[in-house]
Order: C-alpha cells, then sequence, then structure tokens
C-alpha cells in the first residue's frame, strides 16, 4: 500500500471508526487544535513527544485547553546525538 494522506472534516468518532474497519491501528495525528479534539473525546490511547534543548519565553501551549487533566504514564524515553528527547506514553484519562 502506498502512503497518503487524506484531508478530513466532520465527527472524529466516526473517523476513527471508519479509519478501525479498514484495518488501520495507529494515525498519527498532529496538530495542537487537532490533538486536542482528539484528547477531549479520549481518542489518543498513546503519545509521543519530542523536544528539542531550547527554553522559548513566551509561545503557543503544546496542547491547548483540556477539558481535564491528563495523566502520561509508562514513560520510554529516547535520546538522540542533537540533544533532542523523544518520550512516548500511555494516556490514561481516569
Amino acid at each position: 500500500m502506498k502512503d497518503k494522506v487524506e484531508m478530513y472534516s466532520g465527527d472524529l468518532h466516526a473517523l476513527v471508526s471508519k479509519l478501525e474497519s479498514e484495518g488501520h491501528r495507529h494515525a498519527y495525528i498532529d496538530g495542537g487544535t487537532t490533538i486536542q479534539a482528539f484528547i477531549n473525546l479520549q481518542l489518543i490511547n498513546e503519545m509521543t513527544i519530542t523536544r528539542a534543548p531550547v527554553l522559548l519565553g513566551e509561545g503557543i501551549p503544546l496542547f491547548g485547553k483540556t477539558i481535564k487533566d491528563i495523566k502520561l504514564e509508562q514513560a520510554q524515553a529516547t535520546a538522540f546525538a542533537n540533544d533532542f528527547v523523544q518520550v512516548k506514553y500511555t494516556v490514561n484519562y481516569q
């Protein structure tokens, strides 16, 4: 199967159901507003965050406002030669 990108606008639960029915097990979700929408619907079960070694004085929040606090657990970290650190988490909505 060739990699492809499709645009979608609509109900996110319907999108996830459609992808699951097509046999997809993973989806790459990116963009603050998009991630926020998926998180608030509890549709993300694993999250990978890559941090760059830069302190910013100001900027846009990574995820924006969420309905409630969300616990990230079972971290697995990988350090790269360029000093980036990538951490994988399991998302716990309880």
